[in-house]
């Protein structure tokens, strides 16, 4: 009699195992290769696993020098990690089987994925921290963040726990604007596996401070606003969460709901204007409010059309010397500038058109200067000068009243005093004159 030799066992490649077998990875297989030598009567050869017998090659009546029994594990799962298989080798009942144990190492794919601080909403501009958590993973899962298709820094740690197969990654992160509704995603994928990835999705709740932007009715001409029109306006507004206010202003004062003087604000992102007048035109903001702070819009200037009107409404009164020009100036108020002036004289002779070769005309400025001669007394009485722009002809005329001017006498009652050798002060008293009516 001769018993067989020690089990060797082998892996599918020829390379003898010591120990630990693999490692191999969770669902795929793989083989043990038990090899004996010798032994007669020839023995019999088993792969065991605890004491269930899972392949045997019986005894024969020929025994070659080497025989082999291979064992195939197809689908390895979680129960395979740490199992001990055992290969035996026995030809008689008088001496204990010759063994060989070896225990199996496995890669583990990530079980789950987790973002575990959801804590919703996010600010921007104020630094946020995310932490995801996978487990499951032999050895751990590699954990990366992804938001819009871009890959996001991080830092990755495990959980400091012997076999527990856990890692945790934190993301601080900074959200903006455009993240709002975006998804944020959490992977945990295995580098020595191929499409073992698993992921935690999260829909961004992002706060912002308002934008926004003012603009005219849909069918309003900003070039073509009248007095006597009706004007609207809209605020639009990108907020999130919602604004809780919109207020308007014009000229940086504030503007209240008052439908009597013709001022209507509905929704809070509407504005009517009814029957405008040029007191009206100028710079419209709206500003709206939620807990992240006031967003103000781009101000809107709105123009009003008007006809041209006269700066000064009292009548003014201009002493003229004959043969001597005298320069009068018409300045009106209008939007847009009047392009066209006409000067008239009216006095006992009847209404006169001044030749507009006699003045200028300042139009941007919304002036006319007229030079005028009177040449004998029939040549003063009353001017008047209108302007024209788009709007139309000037309703009310400035009136100017020409009166004859004479020269002032020349100066009586001097002294000198304070007299130097480079200088002396002269005073002179005025004449007075008493007129009886």
């Amino acid at each position: 009699m001769e018993l067989p030799s020690k089990p060797v066992i082998f892996d599918e490649y020829g390379k003898e195992i010591s120990g630990t077998a693999g490692p191999y990875h969770e669902g795929g297989e793989f083989k043990l290769i038990c090899s004996v030598k010798g032994g007669y009567p020839t023995p019999r050869i088993q792969w065991l696993q605890g004491d269930t017998v899972l392949a045997t090659l019986s005894a024969g009546e020929y025994s070659p020098p080497t025989r082999s029994l291979t064992l195939v594990i197809r689908n390895a799962t979680r129960a395979h990690l740490a199992a001990l298989y055992t290969c035996t080798a026995d030809n008689t009942l008088l001496a204990a089987p010759q063994k060989t144990t070896v225990k199996i190492d496995l890669f583990l794919k990530p079980l789950g994925v987790e973002i575990i601080s959801r804590e919703q909403p996010l600010s921007v501009g104020r630094k946020s921290e995310l932490w995801c958590k996978t487990m499951g993973a032999r050895p751990p899962a590699t954990i990366t963040w992804w938001l819009g298709g871009k890959k996001l820094e991080a830092i990755t740690k495990d959980s400091g726990v012997a076999d527990a197969n856990e890692t945790e990654s934190l993301l601080q992160w900074m959200p903006s604007k455009d993240n709002n509704g975006q998804v944020l995603t959490c992977r945990a994928e295995h580098p020595n596996f191929n499409h073992s990835s698993i992921e935690s999705k999260l829909q961004l709740n992002v706060y912002y401070m308002p934008e926004a932007k003012i603009h005219l009715g849909a069918k309003m001409n900003p070039n073509d606003i009248e007095e006597g029109d009706d004007v609207y306006f809209g605020c639009k507004v990108d907020a999130n969460p919602p604004a809780y206010k919109v207020v308007w202003e014009h000229n940086g004062v504030l503007l209240q709901h008052n439908p009597a003087n013709g001022v209507i604000l509905t929704g809070n992102t509407n504005l009517a204007l009814r029957n405008v007048s040029r007191l009206q035109a100028g710079r419209y903001t709206c500003t709206a409010s939620n807990v992240e702070g006031d967003g103000k819009s781009p101000y809107l200037h709105m123009q009003v059309v008007y006809r041209p009107l006269c700066q000064r409404k009292e009548m003014k009164i201009i002493g003229a010397a004959l043969q001597e020009p005298t320069t009068v100036t018409c300045e009106v108020d209008a939007f847009p500038p009047p392009d066209t002036f006409e000067w008239t004289l009216n006095n006992s002779a009847g209404s006169i058109k001044v030749d507009p070769d006699r003045f200028t005309v300042e139009g941007k400025e919304g002036k006319s200067l007229l030079t005028y001669t009177p040449v004998s007394d029939v040549d003063y009485g009353t001017l008047s000068c209108r302007a024209t722009n788009l709007a139309g002809q000037q309703v009310t005329p400035c009136v100017y009243t020409l009166l004859p001017a004479t020269r002032p006498d020349p100066p009586t009652n001097c002294t000198v005093y304070n007299l130097t050798h480079d200088s002396m002060d002269l005073m002179c008293l005025p004449v007075v004159q008493y007129f009886k009516w």
